[in-house]
């Protein structure tokens, strides 16, 4: 299997190798035929995470297997739907699977438009709004597959209602920010459907 290998951040932005050299922590990307097939994350030069996208010869089993040595597996398993991919991701420690699974929804442009998993026993869901140039504008909160419950907005036009003591809106103010047309984003309202209709 031949691959191309970049490196990223922790915080998952492209960086060169003399980066690597002075990083504490940073992620290995294996990329086949251009798309991602598996990222390996390193602290003080050991695996301590992997993130794997299975295709469907694969089987996680022997993932698992070939990855003993790794106590903290992602496995990624993408079902196509329409023009959109849905990915459900499975975390192995030490071998045993996690109870919950996570779900996440990647649209035509590869970007992230939907995530939901448990955490702390309550089913937290982001949906992400981009801009026509790809940029990430916001994110919605939902809780218990409830409809949004706070947004956060990365907007420039909207960084003069942002400060140290007000970073989300609720869904009422944010229909009141310029430039929102809450009606047309009707994908947001609520943490239902995970595809776009």
């Amino acid at each position: 299997m031949e691959f191309e290998i970049k490196y990223e951040s922790y915080f998952e932005n492209e960086i060169d190798l003399d980066f690597i050299n002075s990083a504490e922590r940073y992620l290995k990307v294996y990329y086949k035929n251009g798309c991602i097939k598996k990222k390996e994350e390193y602290f003080n030069e050991k695996i301590t995470h992997l993130i794997y996208y299975l295709d469907e010869t694969e089987n996680p089993e022997n993932v698992l297997k070939e990855n003993f040595e790794i106590s903290s597996i992602e496995i990624i398993e993408s079902e196509k739907m329409g023009e959109y991919f849905k990915q459900t991701h499975k975390d192995y420690h030490n071998g045993i699977k996690d109870e919950n699974d996570g779900i996440s929804v990647i649209d035509k442009n590869n970007r992230e438009i939907y995530y939901s998993s448990i955490i702390g026993g309550e089913e937290e869901t982001n949906k992400y709004f981009y801009n026509k140039q790809g940029k990430k504008l916001y994110t919605f909160w939902y809780y218990n597959k409830g409809t949004v419950s706070s947004i956060d907005t990365l907007n420039p036009k909207h960084f003069g209602y942002i400060n140290d003591f007000k970073q989300s809106f609720t869904a009422e103010e944010f229909m009141k920010l310029p430039d929102v047309n809450w009606e047309n984003m009707k994908y947001y309202h609520g943490a239902e459907p995970i595809i776009p209709e």
